[in-house]
């Protein structure tokens, strides 16, 4: 090994070398959109909904959009390792920009809750696949940094979010508040092809489906959100203790 070949001492500096600033770009830019998708539209979503007459559906739009952060979860590593790194990355981004259209442009309360669906589903895939493909991406000695970093991108979205999603409500109307997250979208979507590889490793194990439990905790999950949705309904009492 010559001196060229030694790799540079574990800096903060050396996260914006070449080899380095594009996945933690990419890595940085897909957990702010989960992260600032949650926090800037969530103070906004009861305004959306009292617009829309759809006040009694504002339980299943936060129910249908934490379920799909889960269920994303859970499916991200089997879509990678059938699809590769790069397509499930992709298609990720188009679920979610499909979901910010669906809620920017919502005409009812059950078009919004389906906007919000396909943004939590979309965000759980891709959030998993940025922290699952950090130490394939990054040099082992720069791991520990990197998530510093996401912790500093969750700590601003915190902050900001609210504010953004505020301000954006207040000035332009809360559909240009569903648009907030937009700029972390093209950026993630540009950085996918650089950065990520086609193909993933085969890992038959990520391949199995969610255990029972888990989805039966999803249903459960739903099925205490459904009274508040369907008013009037004398079988929606149900769900409470079905769930």
């Amino acid at each position: 090994m010559t001196a060229t070949d030694i790799p540079p001492p574990a800096t903060w500096k050396v996260l914006l070398s070449p080899g380095q600033r594009g996945p933690v770009l990419l890595i940085s830019s897909g957990v702010g959109m989960h992260a600032f998708n949650d926090l800037s539209i969530a103070p906004t979503i009861p305004v959306a909904s009292a617009d829309l007459g759809a006040l009694a559906r504002l339980p299943l739009a936060y129910a249908l959009f934490f379920i799909g952060v889960v269920t994303g979860g859970l499916i991200s590593a089997a879509l990678r390792a059938r699809l590769g790194a790069r397509r499930t990355g992709l298609a990720g981004a188009t679920v979610f920009l499909t979901g910010v259209l669906l809620t920017a442009l919502a005409g009812s309360g059950w078009v919004f809750a389906l906007g919000r669906s396909l943004q939590g589903l979309s965000d759980g895939i891709i959030v998993a696949l940025c922290y699952g493909m950090i130490p394939q991406l990054i040099r082992s000695d720069l791991v520990a940094r990197v998530f510093s970093v996401e912790a500093v991108v969750w700590a601003l979205a915190a902050g900001l979010g609210p504010l953004a999603g505020g301000y954006a409500t207040e000035l332009f109307g809360w559909r240009a508040a569903m648009l907030v997250c937009l700029p972390l979208v093209l950026v993630f979507l540009a950085t996918v092809p650089a950065v990520l590889p086609r193909a993933g490793a085969e890992d038959p194990a990520s391949r199995r489906p969610a255990g029972l439990p888990v989805v039966i905790a999803l249903l459960g999950t739903l099925a205490f959100a459904l009274p508040s949705a369907l008013p009037g309904h004398g079988w929606a009492a149900v769900a409470i203790p079905l769930g």
